[in-house]
């Protein structure tokens, strides 16, 4: 016999933890949850961690905003999660560069964020004791960015989901989803549960999910890589974080005088149930000399570990939130492109105002709001009538 549930939500990641959450806070009851393997074990335990406002499109600024306000409120009622509030900057080598992070502070300023920019002396203020600077002219430091470890996060969203109803099965895979009537089916290793409303959190599985329903989403699962690593010399013990757009390489600190250094992406399509989660050689040879020639004092350093983790890619770098004209009542969340992290509080937000009914239709032509964020440029409608089947994947957390 079937169980009924009002909402099914697959996939345990942060954002399906925070679908839940919000839901859960709403006032649904009867939430279900459904993690193929534990909660956090896919990407979101795999994450940097990272929290950057420093964008220069407003739905980004607002998405990681208010996503920061989420977490910190879940901080004040969890006190064993620490935010680690270090501090960003972002360095430019070249004039276009330079001219994103202005626009990006302008940004900034519209949205009351606080911002410094530094010139060649502001950065050798910052990080000249420490690090090599020669290349880099100007710079934009965001004081409040920093980093949490997502895992204590999503956990976090369980625990209070938990307490407010929400039956969360772990190691639960799901193997089938069935349309009949107006209720959607689906099959796990913890039964069948009926459903008026679905929702694919899925993550870097939520291609896989909507092909159980017949469609063809345009998603790719890609890999991305980090190495933590061990300087010959001790670091500063409070460091900023960095990232060097030219390099294309972030790092911030790490418990016990430790750097974690990314960004290892490689752009190819990949099979989550069968990627190589070690990182790769030549990645971690890479990330090495990158690391050392911006830290003198890293040339020789030794890495203490290392992974490679699933990002999932759309063709514009925008996640895809919302319903589909396709099939009534089943919502996307998904589509992240390396930032699910930063933006899951107030994506998970978001997904459950229009699962509640508070969008019950979305228009790409009638700048649709959900908690004032313009969601036209999330939904699957700015595909519409395109050929989307051999995007391109790019990656970089700023140009």
């Amino acid at each position: 016999m079937n169980r009924t549930a009002e909402v099914v939500i697959i996939g345990g990641g942060v954002i399906g933890a925070s679908v839940a959450y919000h839901l859960s806070q709403a006032g649904v009851k009867n939430i279900v949850l459904l993690e193929k393997n534990l909660l956090g074990s896919g990407s979101s335990g795999k994450a940097a961690g990272l929290t950057i406002l420093q964008w220069a499109n407003e739905i980004d600024v607002q998405l990681v905003q208010g996503s920061l306000g989420i977490y910190h409120e879940l901080i004040k009622r969890n006190k064993d999660i620490k935010f680690n509030r270090s501090g960003l900057i972002y360095l430019a080598t070249t004039a276009q560069e330079e001219q994103y992070l202005r626009d990006s502070q302008a940004l900034l300023n519209k949205f009351n964020i606080r911002s410094d920019w530094l010139d060649r002396a502001g950065i050798r203020k910052h990080l000249g004791h420490w690090m090599h600077i020669d290349d880099f002219p100007a710079g934009l430091y965001t004081p409040d960015d920093g980093y949490l470890d997502p895992f204590q996060i999503v956990n976090a969203f369980g625990k209070e989901s938990r307490r407010n109803g929400v039956k969360i099965y772990e190691m639960a895979p799901v193997t089938g989803i069935r349309r009949i009537g107006n209720t959607f089916e689906v099959t796990s290793s913890e039964g069948t549960f009926s459903t008026p409303l679905l929702i694919n959190a899925a993550g870097c599985w939520a291609k896989q999910v909507g092909e159980l329903l017949g469609l063809k989403l345009p998603l790719k699962p890609y890999r991305t890589q980090i190495a933590v690593l061990k300087p010959s010399h001790p670091l500063p013990q409070s460091i900023t974080a960095v990232y060097d757009m030219n390099r294309n390489v972030y790092f911030h600190g790490e418990t016990g005088g430790l750097l974690l250094a990314g960004d290892g992406t490689t752009e190819t399509e990949e099979n989550p149930d069968m990627f190589r989660q070690k990182a790769d050689n030549s990645f971690l040879e890479e990330i090495a000399q990158k690391i050392s020639y911006l830290i003198p004092g890293m040339a020789d350093a030794q890495v203490t570990n290392s992974w490679a983790g699933l990002c999932t890619a759309t063709p514009d770098r925008m996640p895809i939130i919302g319903r589909i004209p396709q099939l009534e009542n089943f919502i996307l969340a998904t589509g992240d492109n390396g930032y699910g992290f930063m933006r899951a509080g107030m994506l998970g937000k978001i997904v459950a105002e229009i699962a509640l009914n508070k969008l019950p239709s979305i228009n790409p032509h009638t700048n649709s709001l959900v908690c004032g964020v313009n969601i036209d440029k999330l939904t699957i409608d700015r595909f519409a009538g395109k050929d989307l089947s051999e995007f391109k994947i790019t990656q970089g957390m700023g140009l």
